[in-house]
């Protein structure tokens, strides 16, 4: 399979602050949390979510699934997208309410842009989000090529260094 450009265009860091170890690791505990508030919401209303990631990380419930039902949720919903999710409608402030505390933002990490735009050699631009995980005391990001890291906070590693950071994580 051949890489398009878009898929070349990612800068790999790596940072060992405390600051930033403390905040991605907040984070990650933040995440477990969202994951049980969001499994006790299915199970409370018997239905299966359907969950968006923003740009830098940030995850939300945004629907439900068509094939799961409405279970008891209440209010006037649209019909299934293409993807077959179904959503509340903008007047239905019961959902909306119900839907808030489904969010999990992701901080801001110092010394990186959390979105940036990364043009490309034939005029097309992406905006592209900042993600990251920690991994044996170390936090690893994954950023737009035009992100300008603080060298004082992050160091460039090579992208096979990041992908095998990224395995050891998922053992960990």
């Amino acid at each position: 399979m051949t890489m398009t450009e878009y898929q070349q265009e990612w800068r790999y860091l790596r940072s060992e602050d405390r600051h930033v170890l403390a905040l991605a690791e907040q984070y990650r505990r933040d995440s477990a949390e969202w994951m049980k508030k969001c499994s006790a919401f299915q199970e409370k209303h018997h239905v299966e979510l359907a969950v968006r990631r923003t740009l830098d990380g940030g995850r939300y419930a945004s629907g439900v699934s068509a094939n799961a039902g409405l279970g008891d949720l209440p209010g006037q919903w649209c019909k299934p997208n293409n993807r077959g999710i179904r959503k509340p409608y903008e007047s239905n402030k019961d959902m909306r309410r119900l839907f808030k505390p489904l969010t999990l933002k992701a901080p801001s990490m110092p010394g990186i842009e959390d979105v940036v735009v990364v043009e490309l050699t034939d005029g097309r631009c992406f905006f592209c989000g900042t993600t990251f995980f920690t991994s044996k005391g170390v936090v690893w990001a994954r950023a737009g090529a035009s992100a300008e890291p603080d060298p004082a906070i992050w160091q460039p590693v090579k992208k096979w260094e990041f992908i095998r950071a990224k395995e050891e994580a998922s053992h960990e």
